[in-house]
């Protein structure tokens, strides 16, 4: 089936390149060797890369080739042509890239009974990412694909499905399903590119529309359209979890956090459910109904918070989203791959604040000192660069979240060059796209969608919204120093939420928020293992 070649080729083709630009820590002698953490890392940061970089050249192949009028040929032939030459090129290069491993493994004799070099216990104390990855424990990330597996697949299996040759959608995602599904068809058989939404026609395109446009391909190689969603969607979902989980181990060094920070983002805390529970047993008492049949018969998403009833902060934003789970396994990569260029600023000659400021001036604050690395910079820029269309709110996150971690990096001249190149393809793309203005008429809007938009109303609301959530991460921001820099850097996206809205709808900004509380399960999983640690202490 050619769906499930493209598939295959382009995520191969991604993880081959990512392979071959990492440098992995050597054990034995002319053998690196590739422990499960480091393994999972580089299949699912390549499988990412190859199929959105790949999907968006043929995407911009088939408007080429449609310009050129290759439509003549045959039915949908810039689709097709381009679909076929993307195909070609990653086959090309998956022939040449292992024809070369091939040729160099034969020119190399592995003596597999030398001394190691560099020990597991070493790597666990290394401070690179791949030494970090090295020593993750295997049998966590192991249980954590599992799980992550069975969930992802009912959350998306009974939300969307095929029965009876009917395409069946769940109450809670048939308004986004619908045109999603018409996007999707519409790349997949309708010839939508230029591209256009088939539920607004005439009107562009204002909405990021890459994911679908990869379904779209999958779905016009044979896969059902619903089969094809819930795919990509699945394995989004999956990498997302298991990539937060690394990203928990590497801030922590913590085994527990593997498990414990992805259960955290996903059941996040709220005081929705006390609230509900208050009120059921109020009307219980009028209507003289047993609360407890009140509560199996409640079939709305509970929450006394503005539109909390559409599911905003529930699981169900996963299934509704489709394209969100894969934008935000991009954004863990993405802080993975930069956690490599924190150094600290602290010397003996002078204090913390001076080093940082001539830090400024100093060439190795700008490029990295280390030569290895320039592959790990690459794949991070053409992820931004990649990033705008496929999820403009994950992008928005991602230049907040670098922009912070540049003050203290040594990749400075990288990150800038991929945020400037992002953000100039995300505005031609707008210009491109879309019939309408790049930004709102009002830029500044306090508040977000709280009622009451003054300082205590904003903090009633987070604290209803996120329930101990937000005592709790204060605490942990008093207790825990060595985690406070991540957790005021990953408060940025709600701030910026309750500040600014770059689009007229500013209930979008719930993504931006969900971002922060994501983040946050990482030191509240960390404090929260460290507590038996700190009882000990006080007893």
């Amino acid at each position: 089936m050619f769906g499930i070649v493209l598939l295959v080729c382009f995520s191969a083709a991604g993880t081959i390149f990512v392979d071959t630009r990492l440098n992995r820590p050597v054990i034995n002698k002319k053998r690196q060797i590739a422990p499960g953490g480091i393994i999972i890392f580089v299949v699912l940061t390549g499988s990412w890369l190859g199929l959105i970089l790949l999907s968006t050249l043929s995407f911009w192949l088939t408007w080429l080739f449609r310009f050129l009028g290759t439509d003549r040929l045959f039915p949908l032939g810039p689709e097709r042509i381009a679909g076929w030459l993307t195909l070609g090129l990653s086959v090309c290069y998956l022939t040449v890239q292992i024809r070369q491993n091939i040729r160099n493994s034969k020119k190399e004799k592995i003596d597999y009974n030398s001394k190691p070099i560099v020990s597991r216990s070493h790597l666990a104390a290394g401070n690179s990412l791949l030494d970090s990855l090295a020593a993750a424990p295997t049998l966590y990330l192991l249980i954590l694909a599992l799980a992550a597996a069975i969930f992802s697949y009912w959350l998306l299996h009974t939300s969307f499905h095929e029965a009876d040759g009917y395409l069946r959608a769940g109450a809670s995602v048939f308004s986004d399903l619908s045109p999603h599904t018409a996007l999707t068809s519409a790349f997949a058989q309708g010839a939508n590119i230029p591209p256009d939404y088939p539920h607004f026609a005439a009107d562009g395109i204002n909405y990021h529309f890459f994911f679908f446009h990869l379904a779209g391909m999958l779905v016009s190689g044979g896969l059902p359209i619903h089969l094809a969603l819930n795919l990509l969607t699945w394995f989004g979902l999956v990498s997302f979890l298991i990539l937060l989980g690394l990203l928990a181990w590497r801030l922590t060094g913590r085994r527990g956090t593997i498990l414990l920070a992805p259960f955290l983002a996903i059941f996040r805390s709220s005081l929705a459910f006390f609230s509900f529970l208050a009120g059921s047993i109020r009307d219980s008492l009028q209507d003289q109904i047993p609360v407890w049949e009140k509560l199996l018969r409640h079939s709305h998403f509970i929450g006394d918070t503005p539109k909390e009833d559409w599911g905003l902060w529930s699981i169900n934003v996963y299934a509704n989203q489709r394209h969100l789970p894969t934008a935000l396994a991009v954004l863990m990569i993405i802080l993975l791959l930069q956690s490599d260029n924190i150094r600290s600023f602290r010397t003996e000659n002078s204090s913390a604040l001076k080093s940082w400021l001539t830090g400024w001036l100093k060439r190795d604050y700008w490029l990295t000192a280390a030569p290895k690395q320039n592959g790990q910079q690459l794949i991070l820029i053409l992820f931004l660069i990649l990033l705008p269309y496929w999820h403009g709110s994950v992008f928005l996150s991602a230049l907040m979240l670098l922009f912070c971690l540049a003050m203290i990096s040594d990749n400075r001249l990288y990150l800038l060059i991929g945020a400037v190149i992002g953000t100039v393809s995300a505005l031609l793309q707008n210009q491109i796209f879309s019939n309408s203005p790049a930004w709102p008429g009002q830029i500044f809007q306090p508040g977000f969608i709280s009622e009451n938009r003054s300082l205590p109303g904003i903090l009633h609301y987070l604290l209803e919204l996120t329930g101990i959530l937000l005592p709790l991460i204060i605490i942990v921001f008093l207790m825990l120093k060595r985690l406070r820099f991540w957790i005021i850097l990953s408060s940025c996206p709600l701030v910026f939420a309750f500040l600014f809205s770059l689009t007229p709808d500013v209930t979008v900004n719930h993504k931006l928020i969900m971002i922060t509380i994501i983040l946050w399960s990482i030191p509240i999983s960390g404090f929260l293992l460290h507590l038996p640690a700190l009882t000990k202490q006080r007893v």
